[in-house]
């Protein structure tokens, strides 16, 4: 009984490393890179407006307003600092921005729509679940994206 406790503990683990990775960078860039080899260059370039729209507004942020992320982060630098605060989750943002423009430019199905919006509900989850982020931080986060988003399909 004990071992198959672990096993789930261990595929819970897994399961949250791996959701939370969709609003890593590297899934971002991927996502860029298909849309340019799929021809989607007005995917593409809202994508890539609205993540140097939530890199401006995250980091000014957090340069103005420090929060320690609840597993404190030592740093040495400011852009330790920067990566060490907690306020806003980038990961948010960058999942949120990918849900909005995919579903405005795609122009994607209510039921396509409805299960971006879970994906971004459960990569805001596993970043208060990873103790990297106070749910404050993943809202914040979210309407970061929400808005740097807005602010590119605005400019395409």
């Amino acid at each position: 009984m004990q071992k198959l406790i672990n096993l789930k503990k261990e595929y819970s683990k897994v399961f949250v490393r791996d959701i939370t990775s969709l609003g890593g960078m590297i899934f971002y860039m991927l996502n860029l890179i298909i849309s340019i080899i799929a021809g989607q260059y007005v995917l593409c370039k809202a994508l890539a407006i609205s993540l140097v729209f939530i890199f401006l507004i995250s980091l000014s942020l957090r340069l103005v307003y420090f929060k320690p992320r609840p597993k404190k982060q030592p740093y040495q630098n400011i852009y330790e600092r920067l990566d060490a605060s907690s306020f806003p989750s980038i990961h948010a943002a960058r999942i949120t921005a990918l849900a909005f423009i995919y579903g405005y430019v795609l122009k994607l199905s209510l039921s396509i729509n409805i299960f971006l919006a879970i994906i971004v509900i459960l990569v805001s989850y596993t970043r208060v679940k990873l103790k990297k982020h106070y749910l404050i931080d993943v809202v914040t986060g979210v309407v970061v994206g929400a808005i740097s988003s807005y602010i590119s399909l605005m400019m395409i």
